[in-house]
């Protein structure tokens, strides 16, 4: 009992934190829009789930109650036989995406009894975000056992909670923060199975690994990572065969825990682990997609050829310059450690700087890859989410450092060093709430004024919301007679119009081309060679839009336009 009493007392300020978090998000969870993914995800957990369904011998839902819920999934209804055929997961052309957390949130759509597609997905939305908060009590617990400060470890949780692109996403995003999450899980399980060598310890990384490789293919860097670390921790060690009979046993578990789980988890293997799990390692690692984007100003195309140094200026231009620079104190560190004691055993010397090794490889190794194998990485850099917590903890770590150093020192770098902290708290969190619900719109100081001139900004299309919104209220008169007639250049306008209420969903009807439209919606995705959006000029007049999102009185991201007919 005291130890549960001493461990309420130690950890109640972020206990008090995490109330105030899901607080903010029961509050504003219905307020973003829908992201271009989302139905396609959601009929991805819906092709899985009836696969499994089928495969367990209907347990869950029968034929009949399977058919009536496809019906309102299925984005085209002519496709149900085949979709719900014993064959039709194989023909389903993302059969090979990870579908843990889709199952998760298909199975809470079902025990829930939402109808309305709004609702649904707005329980979707919320669902995200709450797994995005498990995501927050790894990370304290992270820092907590890593540092042994809980105000550190609540600092850093501070932190990622106040990172504008992650925190946006946690509503929308069900692909790469749930991925995010588990494989921050990861290394937080990791972190204690390195120190406490227990079968339940082996058993919790394995299935916070097997679930973050469920969710996305790259979450097999994390048993690399075990390996990795596992490894050195075998050749530092005084008597290495040693070593192996002590621990063998543990690994082993692991390993075949981890195996068993992954297959578990995913039924897309059940059939031929080996063989399928061959075929979406093939299919992820240079992804189907040939689209274009647009970034430092310039158009190419990612499935050709995406710049060394893509990934890396995304994080740095969205990302608050202060958990940037304490990163690059955290490389600083590591590099002159490693210099001062050459034979190595600077990796394992204390359990501290072995998880500083563990957050660096955990981020840079991941990046690395992606830069050699010249990966598909496209619409940001969402695809390597994963990597900030090992980013933010290093940087949490090396400002820790760094306030230990001052300690010695006058009493005004201590002074100096917290109003920078604080500074970055403050203007972050305004940053953050005079974007709301735009915050994966933030783009550091250093960008300028104008970010559209050089990045892509609502790529995934969620200002469509809003702009459709904004067409309801103020065309009241033209709603009188009939639904406005509109078209767009992308699939997440018709997403939005789902997570709009019934209705106002009957106002609106989408054309099959512009021509046939009254209406032309854009977010302004598309650029010129030049980097100017690429409007329909011809049809259009691009200075007298009807309806306009504009996010902080300066960035807008969507518009409407009347289209000339001729």
């Amino acid at each position: 009992m005291n130890t549960i009493s001493t461990l309420w007392r130690i950890h109640t300020p972020f206990l008090f934190f995490m109330g105030f978090c899901l607080s903010v998000g029961l509050w504003i969870y219905r307020d973003f829009g829908l992201s271009h993914d989302e139905v396609t995800q959601r009929t991805t957990g819906a092709m899985a789930a009836v696969y499994a369904n089928q495969k367990l011998g209907y347990v869950f839902l029968s034929e009949e109650a399977i058919r009536k819920r496809a019906e309102k999934i299925v984005e085209d209804p002519r496709s149900i036989d085949k979709y719900l055929g014993k064959t039709g997961f194989n023909e389903y052309r993302d059969r090979d995406y990870g579908v843990v957390f889709e199952l998760f949130l298909i199975g809470a759509e079902v025990v829930s009894g939402v109808k309305d597609s709004a609702d649904v997905y707005f329980l979707r939305h919320l669902l995200t975000y709450l797994f995005f908060l498990v995501g927050l009590a790894f990370f304290y617990l992270l820092l907590w056992e890593w540092l042994q400060n809980r105000w550190w470890a609540l600092m850093g949780a501070v932190f990622l909670y106040l990172s504008p692109p992650i925190f946006a996403h946690a509503f929308f995003n069900s692909k790469d923060i749930p991925f995010m999450v588990a494989y921050l899980g990861s290394m937080y399980t990791l972190q204690r199975l390195l120190r406490n060598k227990t079968f339940a310890n082996a058993f919790w990384h394995a299935l916070m690994c097997a679930i973050a490789v469920d969710i996305r293919i790259p979450g097999i860097f994390m048993p690399g990572m075990t390996g990795l670390m596992v490894g050195l921790e075998f050749l530092k060690a005084p008597a290495p065969m040693g070593y192996l009979k002590q621990h063998m046993r543990i690994y082993t578990a692991y390993a075949i825990m981890l195996v068993a789980m992954i297959v578990l988890f995913w039924p897309f293997l059940w059939e031929a682990p080996f063989k399928n799990f061959l075929f979406a390692f093939s299919n992820m690692s240079k992804f189907r997609w040939n689209g274009q984007t647009f970034a430092f100003g310039h158009v190419f195309e990612p499935y050709l050829y995406t710049p060394w140094y893509y990934i890396p200026i995304w994080i740095i231009a969205t990302t608050p310059l202060l958990y940037i620079l304490a990163f690059f104190y955290a490389l600083f560190l590591a590099i002159q450690r490693a210099v001062k004691a050459p034979d190595g055993q600077w990796l394992y010397d204390t359990p501290a700087w072995q998880t500083l090794l563990m957050c660096i490889g955990a981020s840079i190794l991941p990046l690395t890859a992606v830069v050699v194998l010249g990966s598909t990485v496209y619409d940001g850099w969402r695809q390597l989410y994963f990597i900030y917590p090992g980013i933010l903890a290093s940087a949490v770590y090396a400002m820790h450092h760094l306030f230990e150093q001052v300690r010695s020192r006058p009493l005004v770098w201590t002074i100096a060093l917290t109003a920078i902290l604080s500074s970055t708290v403050v203007t972050t969190a305004f940053r953050m709430f005079k974007l709301h619900p735009f915050q994966h719109l933030y783009f550091s100081s250093i960008v300028g004024d104008d970010p559209g001139r050089y990045f892509d900004l609502d790529y995934w299309g969620t200002s469509y919301r809003k702009l459709l919104e904004n067409m309801a209220s103020s065309s009241k008169e033209e709603l009188q007679q009939r639904p406005l007639v509109v078209w767009a250049d992308e699939f997440s306008a018709k997403v939005n119009l789902q997570g709009l209420p019934a209705e106002v969903r009957r106002n609106f009807r989408f054309a099959d081309s512009l021509h046939q439209a009254d209406y032309y919606l854009t977010i302004f995705r598309g650029r010129l060679p030049d980097g100017s959006f690429a409007l329909p000029d011809s049809l259009i007049n691009r200075n007298a839009p009807v309806a306009e999102v504009w996010v902080d009185g300066r960035i807008r991201t969507a518009a409407a336009f009347k289209v000339n007919k001729r």
